[in-house]
């Protein structure tokens, strides 16, 4: 890839992670299933394996319908809602004055559990595209462990698994009758209270249930994207990634500061959540 083609995809990277205010935010979008019930779970992640004492927050919803379920990050959902409800207003100018910090966010997949029957369906962008692949639902083996705990007022048991290269252990709740849970996670006989892996880079903890004050729904948006499958999108990933650190070492002192920012940002991005 030519200096120049990688220094544009740095530029747009740069844009977009900051959340563009020119973005056409209201699409055409199927609505898939009415929303009961909102689980709010906290998301702790170590993004650098070199400075594991570093630890990036960010809350996560849990949108649960009556056969379907959406997850993904509380700042890009009500980013994204909050563009679409200004454009269809006309109000994109007052739009750009809101301040963009609150809304800063890491997360940008969105994951349909059971959507399309049987399926999950995994939606992220890799810059250019924005990709969608399609899994098994809530394909874990799942061990269930004699052990129980008392968390957020909840009697849960315990549970293991792995997935995507890392061992990980659920807390779960029958008293809570959902066999739901964060991320692509599910399946056990009630929703799952605290998920985390065995080396304590990603943990999942649940912060609140609540019914939707408003008529919500599960939406699709209807755009153009490119359909892979896992292991090809993580590969595209990756490859991003190493693109951008390859081509600031190559540059050498010739690379500006942006192009290093990227690069030392991408450096320190090495523990993905799948691998």
């Amino acid at each position: 890839m030519k200096f120049q083609s990688i220094y544009k995809i740095i530029i747009l990277f740069v844009i977009l992670s900051q959340v563009v205010k020119t973005q056409f935010y209201d699409l055409p979008s199927k609505k898939l299933t009415s929303v009961e019930t909102i689980v709010t779970y906290s998301l702790s992640w170590v993004d650098d394996t070199l400075n594991p004492g570093f630890v990036r927050q960010e809350d996560m919803f849990l949108l649960i319908g009556k056969d379907i379920s959406q997850f993904m990050g509380v700042n890009f959902y009500t980013f994204q809602n909050m563009g679409r409800d200004y454009e269809r207003a006309g109000k994109m100018q007052e739009f750009s004055q809101i301040p963009m910090d609150r809304f800063r966010t890491r997360i940008t997949y969105s994951i349909y559990k059971n959507y399309p029957a049987g399926s999950l369906t995994y939606i992220d962008k890799v810059m250019p595209n924005i990709f969608l692949y399609e899994e098994k639902l809530y394909d874990f083996d799942w061990r269930l462990i004699p052990e129980t705990a008392v968390i957020q007022e909840y009697n849960c048991q315990k549970a293991s698994t792995h997935y995507g290269g890392r061992k990980w252990i659920a807390w779960y709740t029958i008293d809570l009758p959902y066999n739901d849970g964060p991320y692509k996670f599910g399946g056990l006989p009630g929703l799952i209270v605290k998920l985390v892996d065995e080396k304590v880079h990603y943990k999942f903890e649940l912060v609140k249930l609540e019914r939707p004050v408003d008529e919500t729904f599960i939406e699709l948006k209807e755009r153009d994207y490119v359909k892979t499958n896992r292991s090809d999108f993580l590969k595209a990933a990756e490859n991003f990634r190493q693109d951008i650190i390859i081509q600031a070492k190559s540059a050498g002192i010739e690379s500006n500061e942006v192009q290093q920012k990227m690069a030392n940002k991408m450096k320190r991005r090495n523990n993905p959540i799948e691998y």
